[in-house]
């Protein structure tokens, strides 16, 4: 009789800590269902106000350039690299070192 009981009581345990977790999982499951939300008031949106934009410096328009020809050749592709006007790049990282120390 005596291990019967000891046999038997590991099992009854086991059950009741199956019940308690599913019963856990089920409370939580449907408290995160039913929680209620608080709508808030929309805040008003505000235009932001404008910013003026400075005017484009002779340095920053578009510089005309030559025109390109139609056909594909080589010879007709490397004169066209050879007449393009790359500004020195050099030069150009200079003025925006220079421009963002003066910030």
């Amino acid at each position: 009789m005596e291990e019967k009981k000891s046999s038997i009581l590991p099992i009854i345990g086991g059950v009741l800590v199956a019940i308690l977790l599913i019963a856990g999982i089920w409370y939580f499951a449907t408290k995160k269902q039913t929680k209620q939300i608080i709508p808030q008031p929309p805040t008003p949106i505000t235009p932001a106000p404008p910013v003026p934009t400075p005017p484009p410096s002779p340095k920053s328009q578009a510089t005309p350039t030559a025109p390109v020809s139609e056909e594909d050749s080589l010879s007709a592709i490397q004169s066209d690299l050879n007449n393009a006007n790359l500004p020195d790049i050099d030069k150009e990282f200079k003025e925006i070192d220079t421009d963002l120390n003066s910030l």
